[in-house]
This record gives C-alpha cells, structure tokens and sequence, in this order.
C-alpha cells in the first residue's frame, strides 16, 4: 500500500524538527562556552577592583594617621630603640607637626626602610612619604616605571609653615 497524503506530511514535519532541534542545540552550546569564557575576565576584574580598594584605603589610613597621631607611645622619638613602637605618628595635635617626629621618622625611613614599612603595617606594598613646603624632606622608594600606586595629599603645618604631605604607596 501506497502512502498516503496525510501520512507524507507529517513524516515532513518531524524531519523539518530536527535542523530546529539541532540549531537550538548549537545555539544553547555557544552562549554555555560564552558564559565560561567571561567568567575569568570577570573575575580578574573584580580581583583588580578589590586590590584597588585595598590599596586607596591603604594609603588614606596611613597619611590620616600620621597626621593626625602622636603615635605609640607618644614619645616615640626620644626613644633609642624603634622596637617598642607600636604606631608611628607625627602629630603635636589634629594636621600640626612636631618638627622632632617629622626629623626622626624621616631618617628612619631612610636608613632602615623594611623595617619602617612593616610598623607602617605595609607589608604587600612599599611606600614613598614626602613632605613639601615647610619641611622639603622624603622618606621611602619612590615608585619607578608604571605600577599601580595611590596617592593621597594632607596639608598639615610644621613650625607654623604649611607644609604638603604626599603618601605614595604601590603594590611591590
């Protein structure tokens, strides 16, 4: 027996499925290894954002603190050994200098910079400190070539001069 009409026709419809079939499938594979592929690129770019982050709040906490602080003890500069410094700080009172810290801190971070950068609690980065205006002093490595570094700027006073504070810190 022949077939019929009706019978052809819908044999034609389930071999016009499978090209729907198989281009949906294509489809769905593509956008699966699109989304694979991404995932890494937006991973690393929210891995940049977050060492960004750390980095800023790195360097604002530092310059806030020196300027601010007269660090731990608050005689720190008098004392022989460096060791029994909790926190370093510069400060007589809020954004005013004690000259005496300011030399002290200065000469230290020039002769001994690791171990400055480890009571500055900046172990993963290094740091480049400069004081301008009154006091035309630095203290650190300043960064060379292009890194990623961040730079934060406090006016302060030191005997009476306005002298601009510049912390640099830069991943290592």
């Amino acid at each position: 027996m022949a077939p019929t009409p009706s019978s052809v026709r819908e044999s034609k419809r389930g071999q016009a499925a499978i090209p729907d079939v198989m281009f949906a499938v294509t489809l769905f594979m593509i956008i699966l290894a699109g989304i694979f592929y991404f995932q890494g690129s937006i991973e690393r770019a929210t891995e940049l954002q977050f060492e960004r982050k750390t980095l800023d709040t790195t360097t604002a906490n530092v310059a806030e603190y020196l300027v601010k602080n007269p660090g731990t003890p608050s005689d720190w500069e008098l004392l022989s050994d460096y060791n029994a410094v909790q926190f370093f700080g510069l400060a007589l009172r809020d954004r005013v200098l004690d000259p005496d810290k300011l030399v002290a801190f200065v000469n230290l971070g020039n002769t001994n910079y690791d171990f400055l950068r480890e009571k500055l609690r900046l172990s993963h980065f290094n740091y480049y400190i400069e004081f301008t205006g009154g006091a035309n002093v630095a203290t650190g490595l300043a960064p060379i070539g292009s890194v990623q570094s961040s730079v934060v700027r406090r006016f302060v006073t030191v005997n009476g001069i306005e002298t601009t504070v510049t912390v640099t810190i830069y991943a290592t």
